[in-house]
């Protein structure tokens, strides 16, 4: 696997973030975690909204017994996002928001010029029958997500300013920048 120096720092924090809010013993390995998001049915099963701590612990363990040549990690971008994402619901506790919180996040999705049908690209083809989402699926053209998941994480934001709303994300959250978090 190769990862730039930041990328592997930071893969590196979320598996140590991630063994200490699962409360395991050791780190989780960057590889294990890796192979999770390479395999589209267990990456659906870590990602999964309301999964119980356990459970996803299990599945890493279970992870940690394949050979690293059965699964190959994703690179580049795409592995970047993913484990940015991951790391960032982890460190909420896999917290859910509420039913309106998720449709008034979904319904300004529905109405930015940036909310578009999702590429046919392979990975977001994968991404789509791991998580469930419809064929006609839309995806954020910032973060690439399936924003009908995305919205209901609590970790989760929204990049793009309100042009009606200096300062706030069209969720009408404070942007990263403007909380002070950087981009």
């Amino acid at each position: 696997m190769t990862m730039a120096g930041g990328d592997e720092e930071r893969a590196g924090q979320a598996c140590r973030e991630l063994a200490r809010l699962l409360n395991l013993d050791r780190d989780v390995p960057v590889e294990v975690l890796l192979r999770g998001f390479a395999d589209p049915e267990q990456r659906a099963l870590l990602s999964r909204p309301g999964c119980p701590p356990a459970e996803i612990a299990a599945q890493l363990h279970r992870l940690a017994a394949v050979s690293p040549e059965a699964a190959s990690p994703p690179t580049g971008a795409a592995l970047g996002v993913a484990v940015a994402g991951f790391w960032d619901w982890a460190r909420t506790g896999f917290g859910v928001v509420d039913a309106d919180t998720a449709g008034r996040r979904l319904a300004a999705c529905g109405i930015c010029p940036d909310f578009r049908p999702a590429p046919g690209s392979l990975l977001h083809m994968m991404a789509a029958a791991a998580l469930g989402v419809p064929k006609d699926a839309r995806v954020c053209r910032h973060c690439g997500c399936f924003m009908e998941k995305k919205v209901r994480q609590s970790s989760a934001v929204c990049p793009e300013p309100d042009p009606g709303q200096p300062g706030l994300s069209r969720w009408g959250d404070p942007l990263p920048q403007a909380a002070g978090l950087g981009s």
